[in-house]
């Protein structure tokens, strides 16, 4: 598939604010066969994404009406071919307008067509009059600064300025605008040499460079593709994760011998630092809610033989796990669903969730995965409750209400992180977090 036309149907399947979903309602996106026209595809899904606000009212502006007004499948032709023009500059100008067009008529809904004028008037209007710096808002009035340039609704800045001042919530979107850089844990304190040395080079005979970061057992990562990042994952020298989040599981000082349960651990980035830490004699019991993120942990358990401690479940509370699985663990790590708000830079669609319904979702249902687990935590150990949001609400505000009423839990340890606005130096690049560390009140059980 074109990677344009891609670009469009995976825009048209994500939630974003005014558009509904599927518009092309016969169309699927179907991934490119050539990897440069999927990650040009990729590239265009995400920089949309992060932009979309902006991209909007920039088809207003140049549309002379409401972007309202405007048919949703143009509008996500337009919104891929904005982007383009205005924020990327590896295609021509004239090829991109040309394309949008052809487009348009290409996807073949039967009113779509007539539309492609409609498009190709646009995007001239937009080549034309290039400069719009004095129709966009100032830096000075930062919730319109935020929403129209940044991209950021002006309930999510609100909320940021509240937590940070206006400018460093501005800083903090700004950061969440830019490409993060692919950070990897290396595994078993592996060498940063060996991801060097385990694939050399692209196709285009360009190296891959990796350099460490400021966080011990992490590097930098410019130039491999997704082919050597699985090949590093199943040889068990590295696999891609934020330092943030690399963060959360040495605090849970598993030791070689102990059982382990990672509850709601997603596709097992960290049920393997907690496997590496178990050893061979421990075991790590993975849950998760989600079955598609259960199958893709046990595909990658299949083809990596060293990770034989992990066995993995689907389940959505404790209840529902097998009769033969333990009925107390060591250690515990719950790492809680949330509004990914430390993650932005990651998650771009976060950003336009509704904040009210996840206000009024999220820590009952936080709360609610605490109390469930908690009754399955050795006495003496320990309990890891972490997020990628920098919300209170969903963070200390939680834990807090937790502990009003569990006499048996203690606080060991808190710590919130906030996204690394202040530097674009990627060796100390980290996302945003939190992480509380819990211990259950009595004496250790007896080692197994």
């Amino acid at each position: 598939m074109n990677p344009r036309d891609f670009a469009v149907l995976s825009l048209d399947e994500k939630r974003l604010p005014g558009m509904p979903r599927q518009t092309f309602k016969r169309r699927s996106p179907v991934a490119p066969a050539d990897p440069r026209d999927r990650a040009l595809a990729e590239q265009i899904v995400i920089g949309v994404t992060k932009n979309y606000l902006h991209l909007m009212w920039l088809m207003s502006h140049f549309a002379g009406r409401p972007a309202e007004q405007i048919d949703n499948r143009a509008k996500l032709i337009l919104l891929v071919a904005l982007y383009q023009l205005r924020l990327l500059d590896r295609v021509p100008d004239h090829a991109i307008v040309t394309e949008a067009v052809a487009q348009t008529r290409r996807l073949g809904e039967a009113s779509l067509p007539r539309a492609a004028g409609f498009v190709n008037a646009i995007l001239r209007e937009a080549i034309r009059n290039p400069d719009i710096s004095d129709k966009l808002p100032a830096r000075s009035d930062a919730e319109a600064y935020a929403e129209v340039v940044l991209s950021h609704p002006r309930p999510l800045f609100e909320r940021l300025a509240g937590l940070l001042g206006p400018e460093d919530a501005l800083r903090f979107c700004e950061h969440d605008n830019r490409e993060p850089p692919t950070l990897v844990r290396l595994v078993r304190e592996h060498p940063v040499d060996d991801l060097s040395r385990s694939g050399d080079k692209e196709p285009s005979g360009e190296p891959i460079l990796v350099v460490s970061h400021e966080q011990p057992s992490l590097a930098v990562v410019r130039g491999a593709k997704q082919a050597d990042f699985a090949r590093w994952s199943e040889a068990g020298i590295a696999q891609v994760q934020d330092a943030t989040s690399a963060a959360i599981v040495p605090l849970l000082d598993v030791r070689e011998g102990m059982t382990v349960l990672d509850r709601c651990c997603g596709v097992g980035t960290k049920t393997q630092q907690l496997a590496d830490l178990a050893g061979d004699s421990g075991r790590v019991y993975a849950v998760d809610a989600a079955g598609a993120r259960i199958s893709t942990l046990r595909r990658l358990l299949a083809r990596r033989r060293d990770l034989g401690n992990i066995t993995a479940k689907r389940a959505e509370w404790m209840s529902e796990l097998p009769a033969d699985w333990p009925e107390s663990y060591d250690r515990i790590l719950i790492d809680a669903p949330c509004s990914n708000s430390g993650v932005l830079a990651r998650r771009p669609e976060a950003r336009y969730i509704d904040l009210g319904a996840a206000d009024a979702q999220l820590p009952p249902l936080q709360l609610a995965i605490l109390r469930d687990t908690w009754p399955r935590l050795s006495p003496g150990g320990l309990l890891a409750y972490a997020t990628c949001s920098v919300f209170p609400q969903e963070n200390g505000e939680v834990v807090q209400a937790f502990l009003a009423e569990q006499a048996g839990a203690e606080m060991i340890d808190e710590l919130a992180t906030f996204p690394s606005f202040s530097t674009d130096e990627p060796t100390r690049y980290h996302d945003g977090g939190y992480v509380a560390l819990l211990r259950r009140r009595g004496p250790p059980a007896a080692s197994r």
